[in-house]
């Protein structure tokens, strides 16, 4: 029976601890049971080879059951607090393992220069900030400015004035079949062109101008051909924070020149008329992303000579549309326009009965931009119907209404500050007279080029070729078609803050079916220009003060540059 208990308890040893009889005297519980309580198991552990044990077990199975239950009580919190020591044991090497770690780590540190290699490295980060954003001990050049204005607050003034001596090889649009009514003539013509713009800033809320330009020519030989043109402007673009929109353009000129109307009419003579041209748009902006826009517009032409009178007229349009936005500053529009051309002076036989007056209706869309965009203007088609008030001219022939696609597209690209690119293309119906059964369909498409390779040196280039295509019941425009063709080229460059010289060519040819219309016209031109406004990179378009930027379109030309025609008739 004693044999065993102790059998059992050797057991329960080596059960829960995995040890031997050679190691029960280093391990807790057997150093407990040898030294502590002997006297409870002194005869089974003597039996197993340590020693008799000084105190006599009780006999039977009651006593074997006591024995064994203080057996368990006794082993149990020994053999947890056993279990727990390898547990402290591996904590423990964890924590020498993160110390030894640490002190590599800190040796490594100490390796690399410890705290003054920490120091010497902030301070190369800071020399190199200091170099990356530290002006150059030598200031570049200062660049001319780009506009010299007299500034008053939000109120500028800007004075402008252009010496120009231009050759031209033939003053009055001539293609040299004969010596009277198609003689060639060249000469030398003197322009005076003075500037004055007032520009009007709005406190963040759009601009308002006003502004005029003359040019007076003066010829060398053929000084009964002189003549001069004056433009007055008047210019508001007016803007909310709520969204109200509101603009305002007017251009008034007062001519005595040779470059004839829209339609070309006295082309290469002089004549003195007037026109006036109103543009006016007013709208809300309901959010980021829509604006609705209502317009009206209006023009009006009057010529001081009587026998002028059949390009008398006036016209007036109204108009709605809305405007949508398609990328970050791009917007597209829908637009419909309704309008009247009406022929106000009656002559010869021309009375409101048998006058060309007529109405139209017009649908375009296209695409505009933001002002901040690298696009300006705006892309512009469409179709227009035109419809005849009266059955029949005053030769009894009669009008036929007339529907066709129309475009108005300018357009600038501003590529980078220094270079922008221009495309125009344009098409419209232009009636030829009150009194005549006829009209011609003209069509433009024009490229420019604008460069400042330096800052102080402007390149331009540009071309464009216009199709007129005529129909009239008249043998003077029946099936006649006009190829124009315009090539343009001029170089400047700034003396002074205050003065540049420039130097250009361009050549118009028409190479009409009918022989008399048929002209080539070749021009030379040297500047000298106060004030150049060519230096501003973002040129107002439309201003007065504004010289030459490029591309030009035909019907501009007309009005800007050419000779005189000392025929009555001109062509």
């Amino acid at each position: 029976m004693r044999g065993g208990l102790a059998a059992d308890c050797l057991y329960e040893y080596r059960l829960r601890f995995q040890g031997t009889n050679e190691q029960l005297p280093q391990h807790p519980i057997g150093k407990a049971l040898l030294e502590g309580r002997e006297m409870l198991f002194g005869r089974a552990l003597a039996g197993a080879g340590h020693g008799p044990c000084p105190v006599a077990l009780p006999r039977g199975r009651k006593m074997k059951r006591i024995l064994a239950l203080i057996f368990v009580v006794l082993l149990l919190p020994a053999g947890a607090a056993a279990r727990e020591i390898p547990a402290r044991e591996k904590a423990a090497q964890e924590r020498l393992t993160e110390r030894e770690a640490v002190t590599d780590e800190e040796k490594a540190y100490e390796e690399e220069g410890g705290e003054e290699q920490v120091d010497r490295d902030e301070a190369a980060e800071e020399e190199a900030d200091k170099k990356q954003y530290q002006l150059p001990a030598e200031p570049p050049p200062e660049e001319p400015p780009f506009q010299r204005e007299i500034r008053f607050g939000h109120l500028a003034l800007i004075p402008s004035f252009t010496l120009e001596q231009e050759h031209n090889d033939n003053i009055y649009f001539a293609n040299g079949r004969n010596d009277t009514t198609e003689l060639k003539e060249s000469d030398w013509i003197r322009h005076f062109k003075p500037g004055l713009l007032l520009d009007w800033e709005l406190n963040g809320r759009g601009s308002f101008k006003l502004g005029y330009t003359g040019d007076f020519a003066r010829y060398s030989k053929n000084n009964i051909n002189d003549w001069r043109t004056n433009r007055y402007l008047l210019d508001l673009d007016y803007f909310t924070p709520g969204g109200l929109i509101v603009k305002i353009k007017n251009t008034l000129i007062d001519a005595q020149d040779p470059y004839g109307s829209l339609n070309e009419y006295g082309l290469g003579r002089k004549i003195m008329r007037w026109t006036d041209s109103c543009t006016n748009a007013a709208g809300f902006k309901f959010s980021e992303d829509f604006k609705v826009l209502g317009f009206y517009n209006f023009f009006k032409q009057r010529y001081a000579d009587r026998v002028d009178f059949a390009q008398n007229y006036t016209s007036g349009e109204v108009g709605a549309g809305a405007e949508v936005r398609v990328a970050d500053k791009t917007w597209l529009f829908l637009r419909a326009h309704s309008g009247r051309q009406n022929y106000d002076t009656h002559r010869r036989g021309v009375t409101n009965s048998n006058d060309a007056s007529f109405d139209w209706k017009k649908f375009s869309t296209g695409l505009t931009w933001d002002s901040e965009a690298r696009f300006e203007g705006e892309v512009n088609i469409g179709y227009q119907w035109n419809r005849y008030e009266n059955s029949a001219d005053r030769r009894g022939l009669p009008y036929e209404d007339k529907g066709t696609w129309v475009a108005d597209t300018s357009v600038r690209f501003l590529q980078s500050d220094t270079r922008s690119f221009d495309l125009t293309f344009k098409r419209g119906m232009y009636q030829l007279s009150s009194g005549a059964n006829g009209y011609f369909t003209s069509t433009t498409i024009g490229l420019g080029l604008s460069q400042q390779a330096t800052p102080r040196i402007l390149l331009l280039a540009a071309c464009a070729y216009s199709k007129n295509n005529y129909s009239s019941r008249y043998s003077a425009f029946k099936r006649r078609h006009d190829p124009i063709r315009l090539v343009q080229a001029s170089a400047h460059y700034l003396l002074s803050d205050w003065l540049s010289v420039g130097i250009g060519y361009q050549q118009l040819t028409n190479g009409s079916n009918m022989q008399n219309n048929k002209y080539r016209v070749n021009q030379l031109s040297f500047s000298f220009d106060m004030n150049p406004s060519f230096l501003k990179r973002r040129p107002p378009q439309g201003t007065p003060a504004e010289p030459y930027q490029g591309y030009m379109p035909l019907d501009e030309y007309y009005q800007q540059k050419a000779g005189s025609k000392k025929l009555e008739g001109g062509k």
